[in-house]
């Protein structure tokens, strides 16, 4: 989890601007300084490219995929770079769901004799710590993915997160957060435009992932 203040701000000129293919006045919000990627938070956190990134997604079929092993290598490592360890479940999956941490659940049937009865018994293995995210939908298209998932603490947060390639080169980014559950490529579209124009309605003052 990493948080960037919106003062912490990056301009095309500061690193190398990546996709080769994309045209020169492009403007990116993703940058490569000194080997690590680095995004425009202020730019994000003002939605200056949202609006071009939901024309590119409405004009794009998007193949939904079910699990985490199947998000693109080079996507994973691009949220690994801006997140330290992008640790997300699949779908269905035990996550870090609230503010304790706690280890992967082990669940273990014990006969009780004075009953009779077979019991469950819940315990904790602390050396599996659980992911602190969890999947809700991935969508690729041929230049675009839209992916939200969940993360946990007080309450359960939604993330919204467009990003824009060429080939396997990230050129844009755009990420937020929703307090309510989207859960297909319509739903997330919709959210988004009725959203876009509210002060504080897809982001706060930092971003958080």
């Amino acid at each position: 989890m990493t948080i960037w203040g919106c003062s912490n701000t990056t301009t095309k000129q500061d690193g190398i601007a990546l996709g080769k293919q994309t045209p020169d006045n492009y403007e990116s919000y993703v940058l490569v300084v000194n080997g690590k990627f680095v995004i425009d938070t202020n730019a994000i956190l003002n939605n200056n490219n949202l609006l071009s990134l939901i024309d590119d997604l409405e004009n794009t079929d998007l193949t939904e995929k079910k699990t985490v092993t199947e998000i693109p290598p080079f996507i994973k490592s691009f949220l690994d770079s801006l997140t330290d360890s992008f640790s997300i479940a699949d779908p269905g999956e035990d996550w870090q769901v609230g503010c304790v941490v706690m280890g992967k659940q082990i669940q273990k049937r014990v006969y009780d004799k004075k009953t009779g009865d077979t019991l469950i018994q819940v315990a904790f293995d602390n050396s599996q710590t659980l992911p602190s995210r969890q999947l809700a939908y991935f969508g690729r298209g041929k230049d675009i993915a839209l992916m939200t998932y969940y993360t946990g603490g007080i309450g359960k947060l939604e993330h919204i997160l467009i990003i824009k390639f060429d080939n396997t080169k990230i050129v844009d980014f755009w990420c937020g957060n929703i307090m309510t559950d989207v859960s297909n490529k319509a739903e997330i579209l919709k959210y988004l435009k009725e959203n876009k124009d509210k002060d504080w309605g897809l982001n706060t003052n930092i971003i958080y992932l």
